[in-house]
This record gives structure tokens, sequence and C-alpha cells, in this order.
């Protein structure tokens, strides 16, 4: 069995998408027998009130580390994610020169692989540096085709900071072992980027069934507000300047609208008033 190096900017008790996935990845690649090391940071990007409160997650210490469930994690401090951009760029250099000198440091020996997932595209410089100390083989996971993501959306304008993400996209692609995608069009755009397609595999994302599976709509939440015998769309995932929920709230609520039947005489409803329905 293999002995893997996880690389990951966040991970569980984090509540949010990424540390779910990669803490169900750690405890599962363990479950099958490997070696697994998680190399993270403290609960930061949107921990729960319980987690705000535990001293353990908490701790001043500049790292802590600790076995659960079979998985061997190191914890580096990292202050609570903050809302201002240069924050969070200044949180981010902490955490990839703090993880390659405790990756160097505290986890001792070889590794088999060194698996790190995106984004931001810059773990991947780290993770492949860890990899090379290690005498691994880098494994590159794509959860978001960045820089893509801020380029399209305006948030990165300058050209030349342009060229100089893209080239480090190819750069560390290049120097990967395998690239796991969560989509098949990812894997046709990182083709269609000069990313050999025998080294890119398509991972999906998956969730526990037993965990999140179909309840009754008459349950406490929905009596509570009003919402049993209502048509209720649900939206589970982040929000924020990527999702498109304009799509959802506008383009939606007008097909819905259109396709409503109407009693005789009944005055056309607004958007507002279809959507609360």
């Amino acid at each position: 069995m293999a002995s893997i190096l996880m690389l990951s900017l966040v991970f569980g008790p984090d509540t949010v998408s990424t540390a779910n996935m990669m803490t169900d990845i750690a405890h599962g690649l363990c479950a099958c027998g490997h070696k697994v090391t998680v190399l993270t940071t403290m609960p930061h990007y949107n921990p729960s009130d319980a987690v705000r409160a535990n001293p353990v997650y908490r701790s001043r210490r500049l790292y802590t580390r600790a076995n659960e469930g079979g998985v061997d994690i190191v914890r580096l401090w990292m202050p609570l994610k903050g809302q201002a951009v240069w924050r969070r760029a200044l949180d981010y250099v902490w955490f990839h020169a703090l993880a390659l000198l405790l990756g160097i440091i505290v986890i001792r020996g070889r590794q088999d692989i060194v698996y790190v997932p995106s984004p931001p595209i810059t773990l991947g410089l780290a993770g492949w540096l860890l990899s090379l100390l290690k005498g691994a083989k880098f494994i590159y996971d794509v959860r978001e085709l960045w820089p893509d993501v801020p380029v399209r959306l305006g948030l990165l304008k300058n050209k030349w900071a342009i060229q100089a993400v893209y080239a480090l996209e190819h750069f560390v692609y290049a120097r990967t072992a395998a690239i796991t995608t969560i989509a098949r069009s990812f894997i046709d755009n990182l083709v269609r980027r000069g990313v050999p397609r025998e080294k890119l595999f398509f991972t999906p994302n998956f969730v526990d069934v037993d965990l999140v599976s179909p309840r009754s709509k008459d349950n406490a939440f929905a009596r509570e507000h009003g919402l049993v015998d209502k048509f209720v769309v649900f939206y589970a995932g982040n929000i924020g300047l990527t999702q498109g929920l304009d799509v959802l709230l506008v383009e939606v609520g007008k097909l819905l609208e259109s396709q409503e039947p109407r009693a005789k005489n009944q005055e056309p409803r607004t958007k507002s008033q279809a959507l609360s329905t």
C-alpha cells in the first residue's frame, strides 16, 4: 500500500465543500489500507460555532498533530478567513511557506504520492516541491479551472499578471504524474491546453447516501417556515461571484412563471411573487 501525503488548504471540521470532500477522500484511502498524512490548516474558512469554541482547533500553537480515524493530520495555525483580498493573499503566502517548511521538518521519510487539490493554483507549486523532496509522484486534483475564473469575472485584469498565472498553471500541469478532474468538460479543456489526455482522469464528486438522502417534505423545518404545500427550489452550495445565481433567480423564475397555469381572469404575478412560492 502507498504512503500518501495530502496537501490541502482546508480540511474537516471546516465545513466548506472542499474540506468535506478532502476529509472523505483521506479517510477512504485510509480504509483501503493506505498510510495517509494530511498537511492542512486549522479550521478557518467556515468553522461552526462549536469548532470556533473548541480550544483544540483554535490553538495558538504553530501547528498541531493528531491521528483521527487512522489519518495523521498536521494542522497549521491560520487566522479566520477575512473578507479583504489582500488579507487572504497574505494568509495564502503564510500557508504555502509554512506547509513547505513543516513538510520537510515534521513529516519524516519518503512518500509515494503527494496529492494536492486546487484551487489555489499556487498550491500545486508547493505540492510539486514537496513531491521532489519526498521522492513522490505528484497528483493534482483540478476542482476548479483557475485562473480562468478570476480572469473571466474581471477580477484579474493586468495583462502581465494573467500571463504569469497561466504560465504557472502550465508549469504545474507539466510536472504532474496524473491529473484528476471532477468534470469531463475539464478534461477536454485541459487537452486543448496541451495536457496529454493519458494522464487525465475523471473522478466525479460523490456523496454519502446514508447521510444525504431524500426525506419527507412534511418535516419540522418545512412546517416552521410554511413550505409543506409550496413549490420549493433549493440550492445547496457556495454563494459567490462564480456561482451565477442570477440564472436561478431570474431565468429559472421566468421559465417557471411562463409555464405555470393561471386561473381565468387571474392577474399575472411579478417575479418576486412567483419566486416566493
